[in-house]
């Protein structure tokens, strides 16, 4: 999930659905960095504050919504 989900974000941002902040990037390295940092601080606080079988659960039912809604 952490891999696509900045650049979701992004797009979403451009397209107006999310504020601008999450649709700034990098001049050297072309990457929104400000959307990676929050995705990764996201991320590290569900896998403290969560169990393992919790996080687990919350993976498998996102990649069936993902393979249900694949076009």
């Amino acid at each position: 999930m952490n891999y696509f989900q900045p650049r979701m974000f992004m797009a979403m941002a451009r397209d107006g659905l999310l504020p601008s902040f999450f649709s700034d990037i990098s001049e050297r390295t072309q990457v929104p960095v400000k959307s990676t940092v929050i995705i990764g601080i996201l991320a590290a606080a569900l896998a403290f504050v969560m169990d393992v079988s919790q996080l687990a659960g919350m993976v498998c039912y996102a990649f069936e919504l993902e393979m249900f809604y694949e076009e």
